[in-house]
């Protein structure tokens, strides 16, 4: 009996201290899956997307390389099934508006249960556009120190092609400048960078993303001691004053080459026209060579266009040009309102070019000329600020002419409607 008893005990004693561990179990169980436990995660690769959404991409987008430290915060028990490959980090530019440099924030993709505390790289400033290229002719832009001329000009690129953003390279120009200075005459090379800038403000693009098929030029220059002499007629005396003579050229001047001591001496090259003509011109032909000879030029002087054919005619006029002065009290504004609010008057007189025979001219009364300025014709002048009317010019003499029509006259208005005048 007492055997029993005790047996009975035991296992009591047993069941509750079984019961009592497993209590203390559960307890901890639930303690650890319920306390917030924090973990890193190193090394998470982020990706770029949203790419050509909106028709945009990243600059350097194929070299991209960027690693993010992860801070998450879970339960001990999910964090412990975490591992690096499940998290994933990206960039997405589909919602960017525009071109340039945008910053956009690094998302992390976590599995359910964390959560991200804190991205070691939170954020990251991206150069988006598109990309293009666009072939486009270089200019050669030249300096030199006189008095050398530059000859033939050889370059070894004429075309280059530009990649970069097509919101900058839309508009460029590619140039090479070459400063010569004080060079000798002979040929020679030199080379240039190809330079690139906005073919509208001439401002240089400086674009780190911009990038040329070919970055100098070479290029072979020949120079020469050079001057261009002014051509002038010696006319017979034909009784007309020789600004009423007409002159026919088709050179006004002639570009000689040689030692610069003997183009100092030239000032200018004099063609004599015969006085043998048909009575209302008088012409004459000669080579270039010959205009030298018959001048005393030397020999070591000689033309660049030596065997060019020079004509030269001179015609007496049928008409004649003249020069009207009105002055400024004789030009009439007219059209202004009826109720006397606008006072109006021209600040200065015009020139006027009249056309007639030589006759009609000598006999023409300029007091006939009639000048008027209608007030709506009044706007502003974008040169000088001021105010200019639309002239209407009348000679007062059906034989003469009135050479032209575009004649602007400076004027004044009172100060109550000039803002309404400068508006239009």
């Amino acid at each position: 009996m007492n055997n029993e008893v005790i047996g009975r005990k035991k296992k009591i004693f047993t069941f509750a201290v079984a019961l009592f561990g497993a209590l203390v179990l559960w307890m901890y169980a639930i303690g650890y899956d319920t306390e917030i436990s924090t973990e890193t995660y190193n090394g998470i690769v982020v990706e770029i997307m949203g790419v050509n959404t909106n028709g945009y991409t990243v600059a350097d987008g194929d070299s991209f390389s960027l690693s993010v430290d992860v801070h998450l915060a879970g339960t001990r028990q999910i964090l412990s099934e975490i591992d690096v490959s499940d998290l994933s980090a990206y960039v997405d530019i589909s919602g960017v508006s525009g071109p340039g440099l945008t910053t956009l924030p690094v998302t992390v993709v976590v599995p359910n249960g964390a959560t991200v505390e804190t991205v070691s790289v939170p954020n990251v400033t991206l150069y988006v556009d598109v990309f293009t290229s666009r072939t486009i002719k270089v200019n050669l832009e030249k300096t030199y120190t006189s008095p050398y001329t530059i000859g033939a000009i050889a370059q070894d690129t004429n075309f280059v092609t530009v990649y970069g953003p097509e919101s900058i390279i839309q508009n460029a120009e590619a140039y090479v400048h070459f400063d010569l200075g004080a060079i000798n005459v002979g040929s020679f090379n030199v080379s240039g960078s190809i330079l690139l800038r906005d073919a509208e403000t001439k401002v240089q693009i400086s674009n780190p993303y911009v990038s040329l098929s070919k970055n100098i030029v070479n290029v072979a220059i020949t120079m020469h001691h050079q001057k261009n002499v002014p051509v002038k007629l010696k006319v017979p005396d034909v009784g007309y004053a020789s600004e009423d003579l007409v002159f026919i050229s088709n050179f006004d001047s002639v570009v000689l080459q040689g030692p610069v001591d003997a183009l100092a001496q030239i000032e200018f090259l004099e063609v004599s026209v015969g006085d043998e003509g048909d009575g209302n011109s008088f012409s004459r032909t000669m080579t270039i060579s010959e205009l030298l000879s018959e001048n005393g030029v030397p020999s070591s002087v000689t033309a660049v266009l030596a065997e060019a054919e020079l004509t030269y005619t001179v015609s007496l006029p049928t008409v004649r040009f003249l020069n009207v002065e009105i002055p400024a009290n004789r030009i009439i504004i007219y059209d202004l309102p009826e109720d006397g609010s606008v006072f109006a008057e021209a600040l200065q007189g015009i020139t006027v070019q009249i056309l007639g025979t030589y006759q009609d001219i000598e006999a023409y009364n300029s007091a006939l000329m009639t000048v008027m300025v209608g007030y709506h014709s009044i706007k502003k002048d974008p040169a000088s600020g001021g105010l200019i009317g639309y002239a209407t010019v009348s000679s007062g003499d059906n034989h003469i002419c009135v050479v032209g029509n575009a004649y602007y006259v400076p004027v004044s208005l009172t100060l109550q409607v000039i803002d309404n005048v400068l508006s239009r």
